[in-house]
């Protein structure tokens, strides 16, 4: 399997007029494609499998666990 950096990533909400996290972890080219902003000292190695399929993000709900296995849990809004 295919190691793959990602992040957390912020971006400017306009309906908050704050900066909000994402509830997901992107790529480099998924912050940009969202034009967010990465915060680098969030950086882990996951599986590239992990990422949504044909996408540059994890899903919703995926959490990094420090022995290298995500998993996936429904967020409620």
């Amino acid at each position: 399997m295919a190691k793959i950096t990602v992040y957390r990533v912020r971006r400017y909400d306009i309906t908050t007029d704050n900066y909000i996290d994402s509830r997901r972890l992107m790529t480099e080219k998924g912050a940009r494609m969202i034009c967010g902003e990465i915060i680098r000292s969030t950086a882990v190695e996951i599986d590239e499998e992990d990422l949504e399929s044909g996408e540059e993000w994890t899903p919703i709900g995926y959490f990094f666990k420090r022995d290298g296995d995500g998993i996936q849990r429904q967020v409620r809004p």
